[in-house]
């Protein structure tokens, strides 16, 4: 329904053109099987009261699309038809019997009820509908585009925005066929009846513009043509909707699992005519290109006085539109008109699941000239469709590895030529399902470690590097890495990060398993252990759990800017002089130690006349989330005490 909507939005673009139309020129014929008399009385009577229809529309308010029911354009159709049958050759009689033809689209009664009728579901409608009384005159450049950028996308909305009890969209597709198709066709032809006259003029009263005060002005050949180029655009956008035939008799979950089966034969399958459709909307578009291309030109070589043109040539100090500004144009048009016949390249800048660059060629012509039979079977991996416990309608992947999920043709029948599998599956993020999805978040207390850290990691004899260096700063010392592995099914992976030029592998608390369509967390500290290690014999007091004054073998180390900030060690010790032996785990303690900011602890076991040695290295904390990782071997220096 979308696409009806927005053919209506286009009418203010023909009500433009209309306002244009005040007759100053008639032709004169011999032919005795003209009734000149009475087509330029019909063609007369039919510019008046299309003169008070717009007027109408133009001053009256408009809430919802029923407000619009008052204006009626079937008189003055009925008028220029009538002018038409009595001389073929009237020009004014050609132009008013074409544009009423479009305008009289919503006061046909099955058009209208299905506007209602949607409008009713659709909360934006109010806007769309007011949208009818923007009314502007085309004045340059900005009005000379080819829609390509459209083609296509009315369709997706009106597949995303089917609702409950509108208009199906079959009888969308019906009215479009039959009550908007005819009527563009008969406009153009119509407008290519006037385009054979380059002299023709038409004369617009400011009653035709919407104030009775403005003055005239007129419309030739440049502004036909841009008409033109509206209708030519209109008839490709309603064309692209009808290339596929979407048959849903309801929108219960049966129908709806039954409509979207890929076998299914009726629903997103090419229509009947669906490769003239397709044609019609790549000859659409070249019209588009050829008629703006006919108006720039007649505008270049106009001779005539220009003051009272609606779009006339720039002259020193006055208004209008340059001759380097239409030059721009078509070379625009010319950019266009090879981008539908032979395609072009785009370039996707840090995109998909990858976070890459890609290079994108698309050829549209491909579609226009073959499109799919069954879109739903010839470009999409094998699916079943089938329905939960709550009555939503599931639909399954048949394929479950990343390996075996492949589109049918990854290149869309063409449209993407170079696109292979592997890349539209990553623009897509499917290799993200799939995938078993590893985020490492490493901390280091050493700020300027982390601008070009970098990670990791390895299952087997393969290596992996992120997907994205997000270079995100959680807090102030942190950095993200995301890495989704889709060829591994199982395995342990090693994790390693480098910074200052060294890579560093980690000791994980528990092993990273590859899993694939999970998810693992990896929080790793990789900040290096102290390297300022000392060992002191004292006495004091000492708290818990001796609560008492003892005396103790104090490791401690100076707290620096880039210091250690989670105190918690795995303490070794070495006090037989074979070797160093995991002696526990424990929270250094902050204080100040004769003026000095230090972290230390207080060892009690000990014997007198003794030599010990100590190192610490950070630890796994008893409660954690996740998978805790440090850096293997990263121990503080050795310090060595002998007692007294």
């Amino acid at each position: 329904m979308k696409t009806i909507r927005s053919v209506l939005r286009l009418i203010p673009l023909f009500t433009i053109i209309l306002f244009f139309i005040g007759c100053n020129q008639t032709p004169t014929t011999d032919d005795t099987k003209k009734d000149s008399t009475s087509s330029t009385g019909n063609s007369a009577a039919g510019m008046t009261e299309m003169e008070n229809q717009m007027y109408l529309m133009s001053t009256i308010n408009v809430n919802s699309t029923a407000d619009l029911d008052r204006v009626d354009f079937s008189k003055a159709n009925a008028y220029f038809k009538q002018a038409l049958a009595d001389d073929p050759t009237n020009l004014d009689a050609n132009i008013g019997a074409g544009l009423t033809e479009v305008f009289m689209v919503y006061a046909d009664a099955q058009v209208n009820d299905a506007i209602k009728r949607w409008e009713e579901f659709d909360p934006g409608a109010g806007a769309s509908s007011s949208a009818l009384l923007h009314f502007g005159l085309p004045t340059g450049t900005k009005d000379m585009t080819v829609p390509l950028a459209g083609v296509g996308r009315d369709l997706v909305k009106i597949i995303q925005q089917a609702k409950t009890d509108p208009p199906s969209i079959a009888e969308m597709q019906t009215l479009l066929k039959t009550k908007f198709l005819p009527r563009i066709d008969y406009a153009l032809a119509r407008l290519a009846v006037i385009e054979q006259h380059s002299d023709y003029q038409l004369r617009i009263s400011g009653k035709m513009q919407g104030n009775l005060n403005a003055s005239p002005v007129y419309m030739d050949l440049t502004e036909i043509y841009l008409l033109d180029a509206v209708l030519n655009g209109l008839k490709a956008s309603v064309s692209q909707f009808l290339v596929f035939q979407f048959t849903l008799p309801s929108y219960t979950n049966k129908d709806v699992m039954q409509a979207i089966n890929q076998n299914n034969t009726t629903f997103f399958v090419l229509a009947a005519d669906g490769n003239a459709q397709a044609a019609n909307v790549k000859n659409g578009l070249l019209g588009v290109i050829s008629k703006i291309r006919s108006g720039i030109n007649f505008l270049k070589n106009e001779t005539d006085a220009q003051s009272d043109d609606i779009i006339k040539l720039k002259t020193t100090g006055g208004e209008g539109v340059s001759n380097a500004d239409l030059d721009s144009v078509l070379v625009y048009l010319q950019q266009a008109e090879s981008a539908i016949n032979t395609g072009y390249t785009i370039n996707i800048k840090n995109a998909g699941s990858q976070g890459k660059d890609y290079t994108l060629q698309v050829h549209l012509s491909n579609f226009f000239d073959n499109p799919p039979a069954n879109p739903k079977k010839d470009w999409l991996p094998p699916y079943t469709v089938d329905t939960s416990a709550h009555g939503d309608i599931l639909v399954r992947w048949t394929q479950q590895t990343y390996a075996t999920f492949l589109f049918p043709d990854p290149t869309l029948g063409g449209i993407f030529p170079n696109m292979t599998n592997d890349m539209l599956k990553e623009l897509l993020e499917i290799d993200k399902e799939f995938a078993w999805r590893v985020y490492l978040n490493v901390t280091n207390f050493d700020q300027s470690t982390l601008p070009t850290m970098t990670a990791r990691l390895q299952v087997g004899a393969k290596s992996y590097n992120p997907v994205q260096d997000d270079g995100d700063y959680y807090y102030w010392n942190n950095k993200n890495f995301r890495f989704y592995i889709t060829d591994q099914l199982s395995g342990t992976a090693t994790v390693f990060v480098t910074f200052d030029g060294t890579e560093r592998e980690l000791t994980l608390s528990d092993p990273a398993e590859v899993m694939p369509k999970e998810e693992t967390y990896i929080n790793a500290n990789t900040t290096l252990a102290p390297q300022n290690l000392i060992a002191t014999f004292d006495s004091g007091y000492v708290g818990y759990p001796v609560n008492a004054e003892a005396k103790f073998i104090r490791i401690s180390y100076a707290v620096t800017s880039n210091s250690y900030y989670d105190n918690y060690f795995s303490i070794d010790r070495d006090s037989t002089g074979t070797g160093f032996l995991p002696y526990g785990k424990a929270y250094f303690q902050n204080g100040y130690i004769d003026g000095n900011n230090v972290s230390f602890y207080q060892d009690l076991k000990f014997t007198g006349k003794k030599t010990y040695k100590y190192r610490i290295s950070p630890a796994f904390s008893d409660f954690h989330w996740g998978i805790q990782g440090y850096l293997l071997n990263n121990y503080s220096n050795i310090v060595t005490i002998t007692t007294p």
